[in-house]
C-alpha cells in the first residue's frame, strides 16, 4: 500500500492514483508494517512534535518500504538569509506560514537511523531538504 501523508490544511492532491491520501490524524486507522511505500513531504513541518510523529509514522511503514520526507532546512534558510539570498519577510513567510517546528536534513536523517532505516537520497534545493530512506527486510 502506498500512502500520502497530508496536514490538516494541506490541498494538494496525491502524487498519482498509485497513493492512499490520509491525514496524519488518522494514522491511528492503519495496522503497523502496512505501507510499502510512505510519502510524507513537508508533513512534519506542521507537527508539534516532529520526533515523535516521525517515529509513529516510521512504524507504518513495512520492511523493505521506502519512506520520503521533504521539508524546510532552517540551516540552509538562515544561511540565505545572512548572504542577502532571501529577506526577512521571505524567511518569516517560510517559517511561519502554518508551520509548526523545523528542522535539518541531518536532523531527519540521524532519527531515521536510529530507527533503523538506510538512507538512500539526500538533496537540497534552494532551502527545500529530500530525505529517501529504506526499511531493511528482517533477516
Amino acid at each position: 500500500m502506498k500512502i500520502k501523508i497530508t496536514h490538516t490544511n494541506q490541498l494538494q492532491e496525491p502524487l498519482d492514483d498509485d497513493y492512499t491520501s490520509f491525514k496524519l490524524e488518522e494514522l491511528n486507522q492503519l495496522e503497523d508494517s502496512i505501507c510499502t511505500e510512505l510519502y510524507i513531504g513537508d508533513v512534519l513541518d506542521y507537527c508539534v512534535n516532529r520526533n515523535e510523529a516521525l517515529v509513529m509514522l516510521i512504524k507504518k511503514l513495512r520492511y523493505g518500504g521506502t519512506i520520503v520526507i521533504h521539508g524546510v532546512d532552517i540551516c540552509t534558510m538562515a544561511l540565505q538569509l545572512y548572504t542577502g539570498i532571501i529577506n526577512g519577510q521571505q524567511a518569516t513567510q517560510m517559517l511561519y506560514s502554518g508551520r509548526q517546528s523545523a528542522s535539518t536534513m541531518e536532523d531527519i536523517c540521524s532519527i531515521l537511523r536510529q530507527c533503523g532505516l538506510n538512507i538512500l537520497n539526500i538533496s537540497i534545493s534552494q532551502n527545500i531538504y529530500s530525505v529517501t530512506a529504506h526499511r531493511q527486510e528482517l533477516a
